[in-house]
């Protein structure tokens, strides 16, 4: 049996728990001053949400602190997103190498719930834009511990123009 999970009141909007997005750019790590990831290096994936492109005009219920401190928070337990995460990465060596995307929920210990592989093949500081999306939803453990993104290079790289979109798109 469905049930709805949206009140539309007559001028269309969304209210309660509800579906949204958001799209934060990163300040920080740009064209001129790019983040120096060493092979072999865990890393945080940080956006600080100030960049020119963040869009939070329709992010309609989503919590504020959805994306905080480089970490997604999800607002309860059932909740299922779209993400996408948005970066441009160059290998400052020769030889093709690649970098790991983790998303861990852990706290203390890595529960990484996501791992993608990003080939670098192009060449010694060559840019490589990557735009990585998938599904991911929470529970207990994610809405306890929020998730993070974590970069692992196989060889020395050059990071910039980092993003991360956010839809929720289920609410229970």
């Amino acid at each position: 049996m469905a049930r709805d999970l949206y009140q539309l009141p007559a001028n269309g909007a969304i209210s309660g728990s509800g579906p949204g997005w958001v799209y934060e750019a990163d300040s920080v790590h740009t064209t001129g001053s790019r983040q120096t990831i060493a092979a072999g290096t865990r890393t945080l994936f940080t956006v600080d949400g100030l960049g020119g492109t963040t869009e939070e005009s329709f992010s309609g219920t989503l919590p504020t602190d959805i994306w905080d401190t480089n970490t997604i928070s999800p607002e309860a337990v059932g909740e299922v997103y779209m993400t996408r995460v948005g970066v441009t990465i160059a290998p400052t060596v020769v030889g093709d190498g690649y970098v790991e995307l983790e998303l861990d929920i852990g706290s203390g210990s890595q529960i990484n719930i996501l791992d993608r592989r990003l080939s670098l093949q192009k060449g010694n500081g060559i840019p490589h834009g990557f735009s990585a999306g998938f599904p991911i939803f929470c529970l207990t453990t994610f809405n306890t511990n929020g998730g993070k993104f974590y970069l692992t290079p196989s060889i020395n790289v050059e990071v910039w123009n980092k993003s991360i979109f956010l839809q929720r798109t289920f609410s229970p």
